[in-house]
């Protein structure tokens, strides 16, 4: 009887491009972007085997790059590409011959959540958020709203108002006034709140 990575390698030899199945992470390293993953596939009832350093595909472009670091748990869908990935991961740009997809070759894209509804309701842009929706940053045709607690390292500026406080109390950046105002070299109180 042949071995699942044997039948699994027969079954991708009969396909043209590429077959894609959902795996779970079992394991993320994030220093090389690699994760452990078991295929959620099997064949002849055996189960498939454990997949190992599979890069995990980040969303990055002109020089920008959105991280996602994996935990155990998370599924992934897993694409077996004909050619190495690994060559192109370390720097090479050439083209490379093309060959059967390989299980060696495959490469995990993150985020397949099930399905929870999280989206439900919210208006057309881009969210990025925290699976239990306490957290999140979203960017739509209004602006970008931001939940959580924000710790920001280095300058910041604005150019238009700045306010901060509870509803019916903010005050504002480059408007507001204090009160025991007094010449001389004491200091002012706290701001008015409402100015």
């Amino acid at each position: 009887m042949l071995r699942f990575d044997d039948q699994f390698q027969e079954l991708l030899e009969g396909l043209q491009f590429w077959f894609p199945c959902i795996g779970r992470v079992e394991t993320f390293e994030a220093a090389t972007q690699t994760c452990e993953v078991t295929p959620l596939v099997s064949r002849e009832g055996t189960s498939a085997p454990k997949l190992l350093q599979v890069p995990v595909v980040q969303m990055a472009g002109a020089g920008f790059e959105i991280d996602v670091h994996l935990q155990a748990g998370d599924f992934v869908l897993l694409v077996f590409c004909m050619t190495p990935v690994t060559l192109w991961a370390h720097g090479q740009d050439g083209e490379t011959n093309a060959s059967r997809p390989q299980l060696a070759n495959a490469v995990a894209i993150p985020a397949l959540p099930r399905i929870t509804g999280h989206t439900a309701g919210t208006s057309p842009g881009v969210t990025i958020r925290k699976a239990d929706g306490t957290i999140s940053f979203m960017m739509d045709a209004t602006g970008v709203k931001i939940q959580g607690d924000v710790e920001v390292t280095g300058n910041l500026s604005a150019s238009g108002t700045v306010s901060a406080g509870p509803a019916g109390a903010t005050v504002t950046l480059n408007t507001h006034t204090h009160g025991g105002v007094t010449t001389g070299s004491g200091s002012t109180a706290v701001p008015n709140p409402g100015t």
